[in-house]
């Protein structure tokens, strides 16, 4: 077999540019995916397929030197009379030099598979992305880049470079600024891409490999019919130039498009899962837990609160104070996302841990005021409205920061808002310190009703764009037949759904119904024998006042001193609670100690059994 037709220089030299193209190919798919192994077997593993694609291009190299040399030795004649032959030889040229110029890609796929530990659509998307970027800078850039150092091959009509130091040295350049524009322009969604979940990723694999095959493609039919940066025809170059480079701008904005769309898509997810945390958040800090306090027969407490898409800091709370003061506590923070949701837990934390220590509202809110303002960089607020009610008295102390003015019902009467025409209002917390704000004080009585809420219930809109306004929810108010915080708030949440149908809500509906039952007193005492008595007296006062009979009262008296007796002989306990109330015609008496816990109908088993009189 003679290897003198063979052109080896020419192999050679191809054989560098695939090395040169192979070891981009590796530096920008560690600077994409990363190693997951130690250097020293990747770059094994990476060596020993170069040097099997490298042996496999010359193998066909060579191989294509010996089919022309032996179809050159035919004669035209011979060729001429069969015509199938020359088509089917000539369809082989064709697929031989899209295999070449495939080369590049195929080096970045097999080494990207090779390598790295990712899943497969990860791997193959980033691979022959890449290959495809080495496949564009090798057949485009570094070609024309080497236009003006070529000369003209003697006898023939190709060109070529003279020096091929010279083209080793243009491929390394274009390579080096490929590398550069990868990695400041590409790189970055590229990873924001493939860290995508890979069942997400498969739809977009396709997409590079067809990029690389209809550009290996067009270039194989253009070199076939010698259209190519080789020629010494001026008018094949130009048109090599604009085939070539109208197919690079078209992909070159597909991928753009893409990258745009993931980026996009990526910033959708983080804002999604920003919402959903600030939900989370905001969720988690809020009693939703109803009946609030089943053992507490003197009030009613019951709150609501549907979120929108683009959650606010609307916030609801209750608690006691003490066992006589009860606060409710509704606001509205400036903003959305998670910085309201943080503004929100630090607002409801101060003014509960505030409220909590036994402040009136208006210091209460003064020391939030104050806690709020410091490093309050972001100029963010809060709309505020705390009230306390002495549950013995019935007297509502209460502070109004800027926020919408609630809706008191009294007996026999229709809601009014409590609002700033009657009562004192000042601005928000967390917009000026050393604010001074002002306590209002009313008279509740059993059966009065309290509602809150914030702006999303007035403000929902309908899809003309009308809001709900103050005058219908009075009016829905006003209609209610049931008292009942529970009913309200659902005949509300109702209405207000009725009104806005299918338009989108952009705030979170938040509310809050408390009802007074009854009057309550407490008496806190030493658990002894002594105070029996004291006991007895405090009870016949509260229920005597009320305007109860006698023989009711001494019925009552009995069960006081039996209850109070087995606390003193068998709980063990060092105090007690004694609390009265009136529900309607409902007489309320609780005991609370804090002995031993003993539940008497554990033990009705071991009870002896009753003998006949």
């Amino acid at each position: 077999m003679d290897f003198s037709m063979v052109n080896w220089d020419t192999l050679i030299v191809r054989s560098v540019e695939l090395l040169l193209n192979g070891l981009w190919c590796m530096s920008v798919l560690n600077l994409t995916l990363n190693v997951k192994m130690t250097k020293s077997k990747a770059l094994l593993k990476w060596l020993v397929i170069l040097g099997g694609i490298i042996a496999f291009y010359a193998a066909a190299n060579i191989g294509m030197s010996f089919l022309t040399y032996t179809l050159a030795n035919m004669g035209e004649q011979f060729l001429s009379r069969h015509f199938l032959l020359v088509l089917g030889v000539t369809a082989f040229y064709f697929l031989y030099n899209m295999l070449a110029m495939l080369l590049p890609i195929l080096i970045s796929f097999f080494g990207g598979m090779a390598v790295y530990k990712e899943s497969f659509n990860i791997k193959a998307f980033a691979s022959v992305f890449i290959g495809l970027c080495v496949f564009i800078t090798y057949n485009y850039v570094y070609h024309l880049a080497c236009i003006p150092f070529m000369e003209t091959i003697e006898g023939t009509s190709d060109r070529a470079l003279q020096s091929h130091w010279v083209g080793y040295l243009i491929l390394a350049l274009s390579l080096g600024a490929a590398y550069i524009i990868y990695r400041k322009k590409v790189c970055v969604p590229l990873k924001k891409l493939i860290e995508t979940p890979d069942g997400r990723l498969d739809r977009f694999v396709k997409i590079p490999i067809i990029s690389c095959l209809a550009l290996a493609l067009m270039i194989s039919a253009m070199y076939t019919y010698g259209i190519s940066p080789f020629t010494t025809n001026f008018q094949f170059i130009l048109v090599y130039i604009a085939v070539f480079g109208c197919l690079v701008l078209a992909y070159g904005m597909l991928y753009w498009t893409i990258f745009r769309g993931i980026s996009l898509s990526a910033q959708t997810m983080k804002n999604k899962a920003e919402l959903d945390v600030a939900n989370q958040l905001q969720a988690s800090i809020l009693p939703r837990s109803f009946p609030a306090f089943p053992d507490r027969k003197e009030f009613d407490v019951f709150a609501s609160m549907k979120a929108a898409k683009e959650i606010g800091g609307d916030f609801y709370d209750f608690f006691f104070v003490d066992k006589d003061h009860f606060a409710v506590v509704i606001a509205d923070v400036s903003g959305k996302g998670i910085p309201a949701a943080l503004f929100m837990m630090s607002a409801r934390t101060l003014i509960k841990n505030a409220a909590g220590t036994g402040k009136s509202p208006e210091n209460t809110f003064i020391e939030a005021n104050h806690r709020l303002c410091e490093n309050n960089e972001t100029g963010m607020f809060v709309t505020a409205w705390l009230g306390v009610v002495e549950l013995s008295t019935g007297t509502l102390s209460f502070v109004n920061a800027g926020h919408n003015p609630p809706l008191l019902k009294q007996q026999g009467k229709e809601y009014i808002y409590l609002d700033h025409k009657t009562y004192k209002r000042s601005i928000m917390l967390g917009l000026r310190d050393n604010i001074q704000y002002k306590t209002n004080i009313i008279q509740l009585s059993p059966g009065d009703t309290l509602f809150l809420y914030t702006d999303g219930i007035t403000e929902a809109n309908d899809v003309n764009q009308s809001l709900y306004g103050e005058a219908r929810l009075k009016s829905v108010l006003d209609h209610c037949s049931d008292t009942d915080p529970v009913e309200i708030l659902g005949r509300v949440e109702e209405q207000v759904g009725a009104f806005v149908q299918d338009a989108e809500q952009f705030d979170d509906m938040t509310m809050l119904g408390f009802r007074l039952n009854a009057l309550s007193q407490t008496l806190e005492t030493e658990v002894t024998l002594e105070q029996t008595e004291v006991v007895s007296d405090f009870v016949e006062h509260f229920f005597r006042t009320k305007g109860f009979e006698d023989k009711i009262i001494y019925r009552l008296l009995i069960v006081t001193d039996e209850i109070f007796s087995n606390i003193v002989k068998y709980s063990h306990a060092g105090k007690a609670a004694i609390r009265c109330a009136i529900n309607k015609n409902e007489m309320i008496l609780v005991f609370e100690d804090d002995g031993v816990p003993f539940n008497p109908l554990d033990n009705l088993e071991n009870e002896p059994e009753k003998r006949d009189p």
